[in-house]
């Protein structure tokens, strides 16, 4: 499964063959509570049922609604991104990223939610 991964993604997001991590190398460095981040790396495969229920929980506290399609919906996207980041970084800091890397780094999750 990984190698399908590595084939729709772009060139500067990779996965880690023994772990099946997704890496994704930032064109523009992210400046996040006082660390410097050229790449991000995102353990999707060891999320759980409970990351996605916390993630949904999250978004109805702070009344983004419920979440009917998580793979469609960019504030679902983002909390799975942060939960699976192996940065301490919270879904704020992919707000201010650039497009393009905020773009990369939510397909990277989308594609993997819709494999």
């Amino acid at each position: 499964m990984a190698a399908e991964i590595k084939k729709e993604l772009p060139q500067d997001v990779a996965t880690e063959e023994s772990t099946g991590a997704v890496v994704v190398n930032l064109k523009k460095p992210l400046d996040y509570n006082g660390h410097i981040y050229e790449s991000l790396t995102f353990d999707l495969e060891n999320l759980t049922g409970k990351d996605s229920m916390e993630v949904e929980a999250e978004l109805i506290q702070r009344k983004k609604g419920a979440v009917i399609v998580g793979a469609l919906n960019n504030d679902y996207i983002l909390g799975i991104a942060a939960k699976a980041c192996k940065e301490p970084i919270g879904s704020d800091a992919f707000l201010t990223m650039s497009l393009k890397d905020f773009n990369k780094v939510k397909e990277a999750v989308r594609n993997f939610l819709l494999k």
